[in-house]
């Protein structure tokens, strides 16, 4: 008797079908034998570990403090407050030495010819410098009214002894005015001082 492949259970020869499980029956196939109850092998179980994620060490990375730049502070320039005097002078040394009063060469510039020594050797010399430029004007007037009375008086004589002697008269009081002024001047210049003469004080030969 054939038996079904499926279940295993028999069956007639002419069917067609199983009757217990409804499987085609093949006759190629049909086993003309129980099949035996195959041995079903015991199932190992295989445990797979948990796979841990593996931590990979994080590396630390050290930012170095950035330390804030001081930018320099610029300080608005002041302007020096306008002042009605006049700024004072800064005089170095040698410039102090120059505006030192020379009284030697200004006693010097009242006595005739020696004018010429502070003309030539103290002209830096402020205070020397203003009284060579008096007992210059001076000294060049003398000469003028000196030249003026010897050329003129041999004519003036001979001409009108009347206007010859006016014109002595005039040019001795000038003379003697020019000695006035020239004392003055050089007890000034001994004194320190720098006060104009008058009547000369508009003339400027050194500046």
């Amino acid at each position: 008797m054939p038996y079904c492949e499926n279940c295993g259970a028999q069956i007639s020869e002419s069917a067609k079908f199983c009757t217990e499980c409804g499987t085609p029956l093949q006759r190629t196939v049909l086993k003309t034998e129980p099949a035996e109850a195959v041995e079903q092998q015991p199932v190992v179980e295989v445990k797979i570990p948990e796979m841990k994620p593996v931590e990979q060490p994080v590396a630390e990375v050290k930012i170095p403090e950035m330390k804030p730049v001081e930018q320099p502070v610029i300080l608005p320039v002041q302007e020096p407050a306008a002042s009605s005097t006049e700024p004072a002078i800064v005089q170095t040394p040698s410039a102090e030495k120059e505006d030192k009063p020379r009284k030697g060469m200004a006693v010097l510039a009242y006595l005739g010819l020696l004018v010429v020594i502070p003309l030539l050797f103290a002209r830096r010399n402020s205070f020397a410098r203003f009284h060579t430029n008096q007992g210059l004007v001076l000294y060049l007037l003398t000469l003028v009214c000196n030249c003026i009375s010897e050329l003129l008086m041999g004519t003036l004589v001979e001409f009108s002894p009347v206007l010859a002697i006016a014109v002595y008269a005039v040019l001795g009081l000038a003379s003697v005015l020019l000695l006035v002024l020239d004392i003055i001047g050089l007890f000034g210049a001994l004194g320190g001082k720098t006060k104009p003469l008058p009547l000369i004080s508009a003339i400027r030969f050194l500046k």
